[in-house]
């Protein structure tokens, strides 16, 4: 029995036990939107990262060779690119919805999505960048500042290390110096993942009890001109993790404070994480979350 031929089975089992009809497409690939490739790869560690990549919607998988391309797109999205490939597989993410290229894709600062060729921001006049994250005029920092403080939002503590432990901040990575203990908001230090980090993360928890999040306010590196400027938030409540579905704006200095409101906001927080999506280089981050 052929490599392919095992796959495709194992496939359908695999298809069957999650109570899915999907099949995969022996012989097609996705060409023209691939966004990561790995070598040496199988299917379980391709299936893998899709699951864990945003933007994955489908896969190709070389089985002669053992390199896995995930796609920024669908065959139901770009029927066109979908071409003949022998000893390929074409694997569609299950959990991914193929109607629209631009449901992945969070468009900041009031940017419109366009589809075609690939999911890609009309950024309005004052930004820039893959999802209008950079802003080019000063004038327009006053319209993302936010003042929980007038709004009589209680700050959880993550500034006052005997309210949240320096031992409940830990982060995927941290360069020397800049442990995830450091990245509280108006501190003299931050947190900064080592650059060899390729899914830097900074976690807040555990929450004992669960706490409510509805501002969240971010600062870059007070030393250095490094912050994110755009990140993403997962969380734990009752047990599970979740994913909070919005793209947030960042920061634009060093240490102007930007507050982001949550809406809807988070109850009954155990655990939160932060993930940058985009950077002016590097990475440099303090924070504070509100109830």
């Amino acid at each position: 029995m052929s490599a392919l031929v095992t796959l495709l089975v194992l496939l359908t089992i695999h298809s069957a036990e999650t109570c899915d009809t999907f099949k995969p497409i022996k012989n097609y690939v996705l060409t023209g939107h691939v966004i990561k490739t790995m070598r040496d790869a199988n299917f379980e560690k391709c299936t893998y990262r899709c699951e864990l990549e945003t933007k994955c919607f489908s896969i190709n998988l070389y089985t002669k060779t053992s390199k896995c391309e995930l796609n920024y797109g669908s065959k139901e999205m770009f029927p066109s690119d979908f071409k003949e490939e022998p000893d390929a597989l074409y694997i569609h993410n299950i959990r991914k919805d193929t109607g629209d290229p631009c449901n992945a894709l969070y468009c900041l600062h009031g940017g419109s999505c366009h589809p075609f060729p690939q999911p890609n921001c009309k950024c309005p006049v004052g930004f820039v960048g893959s999802i209008c994250q950079n802003i080019t005029s000063a004038k327009l920092v006053s319209s993302l500042i936010h003042f929980p403080v007038a709004l009589s939002l209680e700050a959880i503590g993550i500034q006052d290390n005997n309210i949240i432990f320096d031992g409940e901040l830990t982060s995927s990575t941290a360069a020397v110096g800049h442990e995830a203990w450091r990245g509280r908001l108006h501190g003299k230090g931050s947190w900064k993942p080592v650059l060899s980090d390729s899914d830097p993360r900074f976690e807040i928890g555990t929450f004992d009890p669960a706490v409510k999040i509805s501002y969240i306010a971010t600062q870059g590196s007070p030393d250095q001109d490094c912050w994110p400027t755009s990140f993403t938030l997962r969380y734990e409540t009752a047990g599970q993790s979740k994913e909070y579905p919005q793209i947030f704006a960042g920061n634009i200095d060093r240490n102007t404070v930007i507050y982001n409101p949550l809406k809807p906001a988070l109850g009954n927080v155990s655990k939160l994480v932060i993930r940058p999506v985009s950077t002016n280089g590097c990475i440099g981050l303090r924070l504070e979350l509100y109830k």
